[in-house]
């Protein structure tokens, strides 16, 4: 079982699932601040999991096999039109390192200014080779066959956590987001069961 934190952008969020106890002492005695992995602005944790009534905040929760046809018209057709337009699978993430790397620097181009990110192309060339080992990478391949997209989710004894979904701008328009949502959710039905 983890019990510990992790930085990630600015922020401390703990590396339980949102359903299990949270590691207090290092908020406690202020040890949280002291990371040496950046400099943490906040800690979040989830407190008072699935208690019934809405809270402050949330988390998106699939806990039932997918079934498209109790989505409304408008989100099956989206899904209809993205599985159309590409080929979604689970992929190595190592053999697609350059097209994820160039994926990473479309995307953040997409975003105001103000929110975005430089994509260090080399310590992603590092990094990339090493999500194989740690994630569940999927990709969304157009008719031509390249790779236009790609997510990947961290997989724990009881729980998955989604962590990233990325893909051309031009793709979102074509549905490439929903087909890749879809796929995770069939490859993954055995597990919702």
């Amino acid at each position: 079982m983890r019990n510990g934190w992790k930085y990630y952008n600015h922020a401390m969020i703990p590396d339980c699932a949102p359903h299990g106890a949270v590691n207090m002492e290092p908020v406690k005695d202020g040890t949280i601040w002291k990371s040496g992995r950046g400099i943490p602005l906040f800690a979040r944790w989830t407190s008072e999991f699935d208690c019934g009534y809405e809270t402050s905040f949330w988390y998106c929760i699939k806990d039932e096999v997918f079934d498209i046809q109790a989505l409304k018209a408008k989100r099956r057709y989206e899904i209809v039109k993205g599985c159309r337009n590409f080929t979604c699978r689970r992929i190595a993430a190592g053999d697609y390192v350059n097209q994820i790397v160039d994926i990473l620097t479309e995307a953040a181009k997409g975003y105001p200014q103000k929110y975005r990110c430089e994509v260090d192309s080399e310590e992603m060339c590092r990094k990339i080779p090493n999500w194989d080992r740690l994630f569940a990478v999927y990709g969304a391949f157009d008719k031509t066959g390249k790779l236009c997209g790609f997510a990947y989710l961290e997989k724990y004894e009881d729980y998955s956590e989604f962590r990233v979904i990325k893909a051309y701008p031009k793709c979102e328009r074509q549905a490439v987001n929903a087909a890749l949502i879809a796929c995770i959710l069939a490859d993954f039905e055995n597990d919702l069961k």
